[in-house]
């Protein structure tokens, strides 16, 4: 029988376990087993849909990678590769190769993914955009099995595979197996969650190194700082001098993005004022105008797009949702999954919504406790539903399509 551990917050009475959640809805049936089988053929399907977007999408003009992102140097990519490096990767590999500048739109992009594949020599390879690719897939799998192995030394074999069910049927998902910073921030999340409560020196070293690189890899990066200012709240015991450390490790790393910019472009906020350039016009400004919010909010136009897809804003109000639950697991998870779920969506207008929510670990780990709770049939509607998804959203990213 596996054995489950309840986490325990220090004056919260005791919280059940994340494989104990829904039990009071008992009602609605006996607790499905997630098997491994299912996982695999869950990701010989995904594997498949991969495969079939990228022979039938159509061929792109190789004039619109170099428009997109004039850096990379696209001439000796093949043709049929060339279809890897769409939309975002474009640019990382422009910056992998060429660096910022001043005015550059690139430029609001976060420095540690273009970092790493530029110390890769990435972007001077003539399978550059598939070798990213290969990275992101090799991190993220780096980052589910050490997943696996810590939710199942903690709430049981099970468990750990619901989680990574999650993790392979988010819409989203698509993008661990791209040049992407998904995967390396996944990675960094993962690290830091299964490290950070350790008394053990060297783990609590990783978990700081997350801390350090996560403001450096996406905007939400730093919103785990909330974690250790939790712990400092709720007065968790013997964890005092591990949270000053981590939350020196995230303004360390928000420090060295403001230098950074300061060094390559002369100013500090080059990379936060060039997000200005796109489309929606992100700004932390829209926290200030909640009436606008639930307008957009409710403006769609389309099932996925860039300003008004409901993709994104169904992806909002699921993890909204499952605010309440991960409360009842980790009560000092829910600033930091909220942080996460919240903010991106009020300053970009439900923009790639979609995209950060599956970085956004703590409410997945939630959905993780509830998928076995669902009726078999329903659990199979919806993986059969989320895979057509992907394999739609596989297309038109291969098609130089929206699908962020």
């Amino acid at each position: 029988m596996e054995q489950r551990v309840s986490p325990m917050i220090p004056g919260v009475l005791p919280i059940p376990a994340i494989s104990d959640l829904g039990q009071a809805d008992s009602r609605r049936g006996s607790r499905i087993r997630i098997r491994g089988r299912m996982l695999f053929a869950v990701l010989g399907v995904k594997l498949a849909l991969l495969l079939i977007a990228m022979l039938w999408a159509p061929t792109t003009e190789r004039g619109l990678y170099t428009t997109y992102a004039p850096a990379w140097n696209t001439e000796q990519v093949p043709e049929f590769l060339l279809r890897f490096g769409c939309m975002d990767v474009s640019q990382y590999l422009g910056l992998a190769s060429g660096g910022y500048h001043a005015g550059d739109p690139a430029c609001a992009f976060y420095p540690a993914w273009p970092f790493l594949l530029g110390v890769l020599r990435i972007p001077h390879s003539a399978a550059s955009p598939v070798l990213a690719a290969a990275i992101a897939a090799i991190l993220s799998g780096l980052a589910g099995v050490r997943l696996h192995s810590w939710v199942a030394q903690k709430w049981g074999t099970s468990q750990a595979h619901a989680v990574l069910l999650v993790l392979c049927l988010h819409p989203s998902s698509i993008f661990y197996w791209l040049g992407f910073s998904e995967s390396l921030f996944l990675f960094l999340v993962v690290l830091f969650l299964t490290t950070c409560e350790s008394e053990n020196r060297f783990h609590v070293a990783l978990a700081a190194l997350a801390c350090l690189l996560l403001p450096l890899t996406r905007a939400v990066g730093s919103f785990v700082i909330l974690v250790p200012l939790m712990w400092l709240f709720t007065g968790r015991h013997g964890t005092r001098i591990q949270a000053a450390t981590y939350i020196a490790a995230v303004l360390t790393g928000c420090a060295i993005y403001l230098m950074l910019f300061q060094r390559v472009a002369g100013n500090p906020f080059e990379g936060i004022e060039a997000q200005s350039k796109f489309a929606n016009q992100p700004s932390l400004l829209h926290l200030a105008d909640p009436a606008t919010f639930v307008h957009r909010l409710f403006h769609i136009d389309d099932l996925h797009s860039p300003t008004g897809s409901f993709l994104d804003r169904f992806m909002f109000l699921t993890g909204l949702g499952l605010l309440v639950p991960l409360a009842r697991v980790r009560l000092d998870w829910v600033p930091w999954a909220a942080a996460m779920l919240l903010i991106p969506a009020f300053t970009n207008w439900f923009l790639s919504t979609s995209r950060f929510t599956s970085t956004n670990l703590p409410l997945l780990l939630a959905a993780a406790a509830i998928a076995p709770r669902l009726p078999r049939p329903w659990l199979w509607v919806v993986t059969v539903d989320a895979l057509l998804i992907q394999g739609w959203l596989w297309s038109r990213y291969f098609s130089f399509d929206w699908a962020s």
